[in-house]
């Protein structure tokens, strides 16, 4: 009887270490990913020598490489999701990335030459989330504090969510999109139209 105990606290242990393990590799991974996309992006803002055009087609094809955009994209419009076409789905989702890319553009027009560092990371096994903790550091200025939300999609890294400061896209870009929403009777039409508005306005500004 006492070696049965033994031996299956034994297993018991081998199976919490190898899962341990396992965590914190995936972690490891997850800051590796992370750390890939905060270098990209602030090279790309950073380098003088490309034009606005050239920046917006890097940023465009990081968000669509390392981004789960069809899961934001559906959770932005909350109790909404299901009311589009498929017609009306592709083209927010369109819209959608370049209205991303103007955010992140607007903000940190002002980096440069920035510190890109990892923090720490925190493995949700209950969801299978990975928070990936990271800075924009450069001296003189605030510390901008990131939080990355990771999943794994088809074995392969995607982001769902962005914090800044504390602030998360997701819950922020719901709030915005379901109130406009809610002010147009659901009509998503409207909400494409508004976004393209906004993003033709920030390009406006740049030129």
């Amino acid at each position: 009887m006492y070696n049965i105990v033994k031996y299956g606290l034994i297993l018991v242990l081998t199976m919490f270490v190898s899962a341990t393990a396992i965590a914190s590799e995936q972690e490891r991974q997850a800051e590796e990913f992370v750390s890939s996309i905060g270098v990209s992006v602030m090279s790309s803002l950073s380098d003088t020598g490309l034009t606005a055009d050239d920046r917006k087609s890097m940023l465009q094809k990081m968000l669509i490489e390392k981004f789960d955009l069809e899961k934001i994209g559906r959770f932005v419009l909350g109790s909404y999701r299901n009311d589009p076409t498929k017609v009306q789905m592709d083209e927010f989702t369109k819209v959608f990335q370049s209205y991303v890319i103007a955010l992140y553009t607007t903000q940190f027009k002002y980096y440069s030459g920035e510190e890109f560092i990892i923090r720490r990371s925190m493995n949700r096994n209950k969801n299978g989330v990975i928070l990936v903790y990271a800075d924009i550091v450069s001296p003189g200025k605030t510390t901008l504090n990131l939080a990355f939300r990771v999943i794994t999609k088809e074995r392969e890294f995607r982001v769902v969510d962005v914090g800044i400061q504390g602030i998360s896209m997701l819950i922020t870009l719901r709030s915005d999109f379901t109130g406009f929403l809610s002010q147009h009777d659901g009509d998503i039409d409207k909400l494409i139209n508004e976004l393209t508005r906004k993003v033709n306005m920030v390009s406006r500004r740049k030129q």
